[in-house]
């Protein structure tokens, strides 16, 4: 099969989404190409790998060639930059084409009640929020996979999670004063302020450290270290050398249906993992790490605390490990993504 993987943007943590898509689709043995219109550098974690080698940038007029070229578009996230393009182009063409939803973008565009921000929105952006209403109507009449059951159910998608080919068990759990990743980009739903606060509370007199994926800010405390980005190949290293992986997310609009990747790699590597009681994290872990409820200072410290005992961490690592491997590695999904684009294809074909 040509399948063609249509994202929004190449400088942004969204090509992460992308990242998985293509993983599943090489190892079906598919000729795979990705495409934007994004002229921007390739998102810092996957600069320079395999995968941004098979990135091109295209003008939105070479849409058309680029479907008419390809068995199956397969469009990353529903906004205007790819789908919006993707709808153009195969209305033309007549390609199929897949919608992926891995982020709540519609919901958080479209959802607000009738606040000040909406209406300054309706008045300064009714053309983007016009063709976002046209992009959710498509969305219910397309082929869709999302990345969580929370996004799928409104589209009654097939769930395809991110994906990570199996990179072994991480460090054993033997430190009694524990290494805290935060591995990722630094985003305002992503809770950083909270577990900040949250390590502060805690007893750092063993040397308990935190260490953060980005560059350090005027107030960095002690027991902080703040490295810097990384690339992806690196962020997964230093999640496999730490003892535990917060996933502090807050229930804003945006987050609220959002899946983080970290969050398979921590699982992957067997860490201890304390995450928001937010419906995709709760349905990820399940029962192997720590739900605190979102933006508790005081319950998640409590939790990173009480996972200062190597004997707790392994034994949850263990079996955030095996629940990995049976649900997020690219072999226990390929299939399920292999139907997901042959069903698209039939759709395609029966539309014709």
């Amino acid at each position: 099969m040509r399948i063609t993987l249509l994202t929004p943007h190449f400088a942004s943590n969204s090509l992460g989404r992308t990242y998985c898509l293509w993983l599943l689709a090489k190892s079906l043995g598919w000729s795979t190409s990705i495409v934007s219109t994004d002229r921007r550098p390739i998102w810092k974690p996957l600069a320079g790998s395999a995968f941004a080698e098979e990135c091109s940038v295209i003008d939105a007029h070479d849409m058309h060639r680029v479907a008419d070229a390809s068995d199956l578009i397969v469009s990353v996230k529903p906004v205007p930059e790819s789908t919006g393009l993707a709808l153009r182009a195969v209305g033309s063409t007549g390609t199929p084409l897949l919608l992926d939803i891995d982020d709540p973008d519609l919901e958080a565009a479209l959802g607000w009640r009738w606040t000040p921000r909406r209406i300054g929105k309706e008045v300064l952006k009714p053309r983007l929020l016009h063709e976002l209403r046209t992009i959710r109507n498509a969305a219910r009449r397309l082929p869709v996979i999302a990345s969580n059951p929370y996004l799928a159910a409104p589209y009654g998608a097939r769930v395809i999670p991110h994906v990570r080919h199996d990179p072994g068990a991480g460090s054993p759990h033997t430190r009694t004063a524990p290494v805290i990743a935060f591995v990722g980009t630094i985003n305002p739903h992503k809770g950083i302020d909270v577990l900040r606060k949250a390590f502060a509370m805690l007893d750092l007199t063993d040397r308990t450290t935190l260490i953060v994926t980005d560059a350090a800010p005027p107030d960095a405390a002690q027991g902080e270290r703040w490295i810097g980005p990384t690339s992806l190949e690196e962020g997964v290293a230093l999640a496999g050398r730490s003892d535990i992986v917060p996933i502090p997310s807050l229930p804003l609009p945006y987050s609220a249906g959002q899946l983080p990747v970290k969050l398979i790699d921590a699982m992957m590597l067997g860490r201890a993992v304390v995450a928001s009681r937010i419906p995709p994290l709760e349905w990820a872990l399940g029962e192997s790490g720590y739900l605190v409820a979102p933006g508790d200072v005081d319950e998640l410290a409590a939790a990173l605390n009480a996972l200062r005992d190597p004997v707790m961490r392994d034994s949850l690592g263990q079996l955030a490990r095996e629940r990995a491997l049976h649900r997020f590695t690219v072999d226990a999904q390929a299939g399920n993504f292999e139907n997901a684009c042959r069903s698209a294809l039939a759709w395609g074909t029966s539309r014709r």
